[in-house]
């Protein structure tokens, strides 16, 4: 199964299955000529999985070297970049020789970032290892890092050439990595498809216990509806906004917190909660659904409340927003499930906006 998706540079596709690594050299010669690959990955991810791929990709006529990436949000920033940048340049690289980032979103991300930048860009191959970066970050074409004022403040837009999908992957993922991957599923859930809050609501135990035919579909609708968005505007001029849903909310808590002391995608699913009620407050949205997406986080096990933080500090963060455009910040708002549309909330109204939340 593969979904393709058409970009101002071409189209990139995006692959599906069940049985492991082996197909994947054969998609990467589709891609590039070249026989020498990086695979960029972390101790933890290289541990379950790397040393497999790079055996596939061995047997396969590939020379692979390693790119050692930090583990955690907190290594994703400017000194991981030029590290990894200045190991990069000592590599017998070229414009062609394509960095495979193996793992989840941080991975992606960080790797991306370094893949768009050296030699002013090398082909990028994702390969995602968690639910968040198989359903969000690994599509769409958005990599970089954070400054110590807010998430992604450093990145650019740059699709991949490839994105491979192998589901097995999942069942060596910890818990709390599955819940934060389902932040962004309910996301992609509200904005433009509601079977897949179906699909969480009917089969919510076979989710948690990663049920490989069922997280397949989740995947694939994720999928659909993110990179639905992104054809119609690559780089946020207008409707991939939407997709910023529950995000200003979300990194504000994550900064505020420190990163790492919630999931990202654990963060956006609080966000989501008080961004929509935010459109239940200005009388666009029932109450009644965010009762409904809450019962259902309840059910999946994810925090539906921010641990303590101060207001005046997720004020701060959330003023870093890039999103920000003098003293408003764009907003998706939702009318129904399904019917999201872009709005603006005022900088001055933020206290209000996280005193809220914390009713929640």
């Amino acid at each position: 199964m593969k979904l393709s998706v058409s970009t101002s540079n071409g189209p990139y596709d995006i692959h599906f299955v069940h049985d492991g690594f082996d197909s994947l050299p054969e998609k990467i010669a589709q891609v590039t000529k070249q026989r020498l690959v990086v695979l960029a990955s972390n101790p933890t991810v290289y541990k379950l999985y790397g040393g497999d791929l790079e055996k596939t990709l061995k047997n396969s006529g590939f020379t692979v070297v390693l790119l050692e990436l930090p583990d955690g949000e907190e290594h994703k920033n400017i000194i991981s970049y030029t590290s990894l940048v200045g190991q990069l340049d000592g590599f017998p690289i070229d414009r062609q020789t394509p960095l495979i980032a193996l793992g989840g979103g941080i991975t992606g991300d960080l790797a991306g970032f370094v893949a768009s930048t050296i030699l002013r860009g090398i082909p990028l191959i994702q390969v995602p290892t968690t639910l968040l970066s198989m359903v969000d970050s690994s599509v769409g074409g958005k990599v970089g890092i954070n400054t110590s004022n807010g998430k992604n403040r450093i990145g650019s837009f740059y699709h991949p050439s490839l994105v491979f999908i192998a589901t097995h992957v999942l069942k060596t993922l910890p818990k709390q990595e599955l819940r934060c991957g389902l932040g962004e599923v309910l996301k992609h859930g509200l904005l433009g498809d509601e079977a897949i809050i179906k699909l969480c609501e009917d089969f919510t135990s076979e989710i948690l216990d990663c049920d490989l035919q069922i997280m397949n579909e989740l995947i694939i609708r994720n999928c659909r509806v993110k990179s639905s968005i992104v054809q119609q505007d690559e780089k946020e001029q207008n409707v991939r906004a939407l997709l910023n849903f529950g995000h200003t909310v979300g990194h504000a808590i994550e900064a505020s917190l420190g990163y790492g002391h919630l999931k990202h995608g654990e963060c956006i699913g609080i966000g989501l909660l008080a961004e929509m009620a935010v459109s239940v407050d200005r009388g666009y949205l029932s109450s009644d659904v965010i009762d409904r997406i809450k019962n259902l986080m309840k059910r999946m096990e994810m925090p539906v409340q921010s641990p303590n933080t101060s207001v005046s500090h997720l004020v701060h963060h959330a003023n870093y927003d890039k999103k920000r455009v003098g003293d408003k910040i764009s907003f998706t708002m939702l009318h129904d499930i399904e019917k999201p549309f872009l709005s603006t909330v005022s900088t001055s109204e933020l206290p209000v906006l996280f005193t809220r939340l914390m009713e929640l």
